[in-house]
């Protein structure tokens, strides 16, 4: 801020004002100079490709050349036959690298100027950037879907399976933590069950608390995996298994602070295996990988999560809460035959529900003497179901739906005061 008075003299604006314009000149040209560089850099990188796909095609008709001016192979006709396999095959690699060439040469190197770089996803097919959203597949819940496993696709369940499908086909180790209520185990067994190629896949589900030990969880993985020879398990011959373990974090901690059925799958992703109980002799279980899921405010060991490519799932926004359960009333109550006044008032009542759920986060926090003041997305997520449980849609009418989400209000978050 620039302040002066009468008594300012003359030269001394002049003086001001003439830095003013300095400042501004040089800013416009260090910007320009940035942008220039940018384009000439870019400039650079399209020529270096330019160059090597003239190079391929090069040696593409070079190739060519020799193959046309080769001689014929003299001898029985398996021996002319082969050269010409062999010429064709040639070409074929030939052309298939000036292909390659040509779609590295399409790429697109700008990235969009809305939002940050995690919010687009690169397609080589068209050779564009892509927001998770758009490369969302058609969603539609079918009838007779149990309230619990219905997901309702978004931007984070988007990325989420996106990476989950890539790492997972590569078989490497995946940990997937979160609060509680944002669909972490839902979107993991959806990607076991249905996005990875069922022919290839099978998958092998647990779930941790605190009484889980250690020979239990070999137990169960054991029973389930098949002796390919002696001393190596596995999946039946040709397939692959997803070793799925929810509450990853939940098992009691012992004297000496390890946690046995998590050091058993440790044992398993550093050595490939564990010791057989019975035989005494090390079992190698081949063409397994783990996926695991856990909570925030759980704990593992370094040693552990370093085998793990770590992927969190954040705290949903208020518009991604109503989409997501806007979506499932409007389904419930437009396919089981609800007057339309009561299929209206869907965005009414997830809004309520999530009002009242705000509020409870923000007002009503956990004390020593109540410390059952802990809400999550879960409690947001009963209010939604009870709303949904009625069953006699002909008799039920705006008025009912409002009494009824009352009732499922107070009976989640008012019996808790």
């Amino acid at each position: 801020m620039i302040s002066w008075n009468a008594s300012t003299s003359a030269g001394a604006r002049s003086t001001v004002f003439f830095a003013i314009i300095c400042g501004l000149v040089f800013f416009n040209k260090t910007k320009r100079s940035k942008a220039l560089a940018a384009e000439e850099l870019r400039m650079k990188m399209l020529e270096r490709r330019r160059s090597k796909l003239a190079q391929v095609e090069q040696e593409a008709e070079l190739q060519q050349r020799r193959s046309a001016a080769e001689p014929v192979v003299s001898g029985p006709e398996g021996r002319q036959s082969t050269a010409r396999a062999h010429r064709r095959e040639a070409r074929e690699a030939a052309h298939a690298a000036a292909r390659q060439a040509r779609r590295h040469l399409q790429l697109s190197l700008s990235l969009p100027d809305k939002g940050e770089v995690h919010d687009y996803c690169y397609k080589a097919g068209d050779s564009k950037w892509h927001t998770w959203v758009d490369i969302l597949p058609p969603f539609e819940i079918q009838d007779g879907t149990p309230f619990a496993s219905i997901v309702v696709p978004h931007a984070v369940t988007s990325q989420m399976t996106y990476m989950l499908k890539m790492l997972l086909s590569h078989e490497k180790p995946v940990m997937i933590c979160g609060p509680t209520g944002t669909g972490k185990s839902a979107t993991a067994a959806k990607v076991c069950s249905l996005d990875l190629d069922q022919e290839l896949w099978r998958t092998i589900t647990l779930g941790f608390s605190a009484k889980t030990t250690a020979h239990m969880t070999q137990s169960i993985i054991d029973g389930k995996l098949s002796k390919r020879r002696k001393g190596i398990f596995g999946p039946p011959a040709g397939k692959k298994m997803v070793l799925f373990v929810d509450d990853f974090s939940m098992p009691e901690v012992e004297t000496y602070g390890a946690q046995p059925p998590v050091e058993l799958i440790r044992q398993h992703v550093d050595n490939g295996g564990w010791y057989d109980l019975k035989e005494m002799a090390f079992q190698k279980n081949v063409d397994t990988v783990v996926l695991a899921c856990m909570g925030v405010h759980g704990s593992i060991t370094p040693r552990m999560m370093r085998h793990f490519n770590l992927m969190c799932f954040p705290e949903f926004h208020d518009s991604v809460l109503e989409r997501v359960f806007s979506t499932i009333t409007e389904w419930y109550f437009g396919s089981h035959g609800y007057l339309p006044e009561v299929t209206k008032l869907s965005h009414a009542v997830v809004h309520a529900t999530l009002e009242i759920y705000r509020g409870a986060m923000t007002n009503l926090l956990p004390t020593p003497k109540k410390s059952h003041y802990t809400f999550n997305l879960r409690d947001f997520s009963r209010v939604i179901q009870g709303c949904l449980m009625n069953e006699t849609p002909n008799d039920f009418d705006k008025t009912d739906l409002v009494r009824l989400w009352l009732h499922e209000a107070t009976r989640v978050f008012s019996d808790r005061l």
